[in-house]
């Protein structure tokens, strides 16, 4: 009888296949830092994910992915989520301690830094057009609702010294900044 059942590899080797190649997120420290802290929360869903995969959706549930975060707050952040945990109960999903943890470490005022950032970019003197264009795509990145690309060309053009701007009047591809990225405006420059 053991003869025909299909041989079943060891438990070790299904876990070592299964296996996902990522990385374990860093331990957020509770900085108030929106960045940092939309950075972590994207490190976690990553895990989770790969988590849900190897367990299965229907085995892995909020409580698992709330246990998985906590395991990964630092001590101050660990207070502070015991804090609220204690304050106003558990979390009852993921979604609203992530909502927690963006208005908490997240606050408007950081928001509007960075949309003060984006709204006064200008190339600087003796700053090149690729410096210029790296410093234009980190403000976007931080930026928590990105302008469509077309309104990032007109932006980005705005921002130029005035010789690069005329450099680039010549084109016609840019009258009215259609069909056309940041990137291809600054690999034009360049």
């Amino acid at each position: 009888m053991e003869k025909s059942l299909p041989q079943q590899p060891a438990a070790s080797a299904i876990s070592r296949q299964e296996s996902l190649p990522i990385g374990k997120p860093f331990k957020f420290d509770g900085a108030r830092d929106d960045q940092k802290v939309r950075l972590w929360l994207s490190e976690i869903d990553t895990l989770l994910k790969a988590q849900a995969h190897l367990v299965g959706a229907l085995k892995f549930g909020e409580d698992d992915k709330l246990t998985i975060a906590e395991s990964y707050l630092e001590d101050k952040a660990r207070r502070q989520y015991n804090v609220k945990v204690t304050k106003n109960g558990q979390f009852e999903t993921y979604d609203l301690f992530k909502k927690w943890m963006l208005n908490f470490y997240a606050p408007p005022d950081a928001i509007l830094a960075h949309r003060d950032t984006y709204n006064s970019m200008k190339q600087r003197q003796e700053e090149s057009v690729d410096q210029y264009y790296l410093r234009f795509s980190e403000a976007v990145a931080n930026l928590d609702d990105a302008p469509t690309e077309t309104w990032q060309v007109s932006d980005f053009i705005r921002g130029l010294q005035t010789n690069s701007a005329k450099y680039l009047a010549s084109f016609v591809a840019l009258v009215d900044f259609k069909n056309i990225t940041v990137e291809q405006v600054n690999e034009r420059l360049t």
